[in-house]
């Protein structure tokens, strides 16, 4: 049977939805790695109001004493989101939280987050990476809740 919808609000409300991408640390290697284990589905289609706009934000560290790191979503076909692109600075002990807005792929696209290579494997974590979108005046959207 097909679920029932209720429209409690027809003027639509203000909405930020996260969407965890992973369930445990990242951490570089000597080259860039795109993590599979980050694969995370999103469909624009799904997020119906006035706007929607989508973040991308890490908390991380870098102990690199020279070089910052850099950590970024790349889609389906390895091809870099551009404006995804958070620069971890050298030195950066404290967890330190990063976000930045990004236009995602129209339609359902899939994401992975990759890390630039550091001179040392784990010089470069991440402990937390997010999807969040935050809707004016949403009609429609999709809650993530992880398992």
């Amino acid at each position: 049977s097909n679920p029932t919808e209720y429209e409690f609000n027809p003027e639509g409300i203000d909405l930020q939805v996260p969407i965890e991408m992973v369930d445990r640390g990242l951490s570089s290697g000597t080259a860039a790695i795109t993590f599979s284990r980050s694969r995370t589905r999103i469909d624009t289609n799904d997020y119906v109001g006035e706007s929607a706009e989508y973040f991308f934000e890490i908390i991380a560290t870098n102990t690199n004493t020279a070089t910052a790191g850099t950590v970024l979503l790349v889609d389906s076909t390895g091809t870099v989101l551009t404006d995804s692109s958070i620069s971890v600075p050298a030195n950066t002990t404290a967890l330190t939280r990063y976000r930045v807005q990004f236009t995602p792929n129209e339609g359902l696209a899939d994401y992975r987050v990759r890390l630039s290579g550091t001179s040392t494997s784990g010089q470069l974590r991440v402990h937390v990476v997010r999807i969040i979108v935050q809707q004016r005046k949403a009609i429609k959207t999709r809650l993530y809740i992880p398992l």
